[in-house]
């Protein structure tokens, strides 16, 4: 969604910011969240490198698989020559090749706490529940072979 690109992308900037790194605009490619725009952009990207990038962060998993098949197209392997990371998390990060990193965005856990927040103000009159507005679950890195952390 728009909000969940926005975010992201603000996200990364915080790092960035975080690790005293200036955001570089033409390093950041904004695209569909398909198989395609993740191929389309890392081709893009990779016009403007004079070497090869160390990693490439993308927005979702179906957006990694187009990156790794443009990666291959351009005769680069996850992770000899680049390493690749996303978010999202879907079953099939774990059997394409290289399985993918991946932040996992814990849909189970943002549901069951919506459920428990919904039915706890239905059943309340404390305060405590009328008032809560933002809630932040931490994310969990399922770390594979695609970063080249497991060398």
């Amino acid at each position: 969604s728009e909000s969940s690109s926005r975010e992201r992308l603000e996200g990364y900037k915080k790092a960035l910011y975080e690790h005293d790194i200036k955001v570089n605009k033409d390093l950041i490619k904004i695209s569909n969240w398909e198989i395609s725009g993740g191929f389309n952009s890392t081709i893009e990207l990779m016009k403007i490198f004079p070497k090869t990038p160390s990693a490439i962060f993308l927005a979702n998993t179906l957006m990694a698989l187009g990156s790794l098949t443009a990666l291959k197209k351009l005769n680069l392997k996850v992770p000899e020559d680049i390493a690749l990371v996303s978010f999202d998390n879907l079953d099939i990060s774990e059997v394409v090749d290289p399985p993918l990193t991946t932040l996992n965005k814990a849909a189970d856990k943002v549901g069951k706490l919506a459920a428990e927040l919904l039915y706890n103000k239905l059943q309340s009159n404390n305060a405590e529940y009328k008032n809560i507005r933002e809630l932040i679950i931490k994310q969990e890195l399922c770390i594979r072979k695609s970063c080249g952390c497991n060398k």
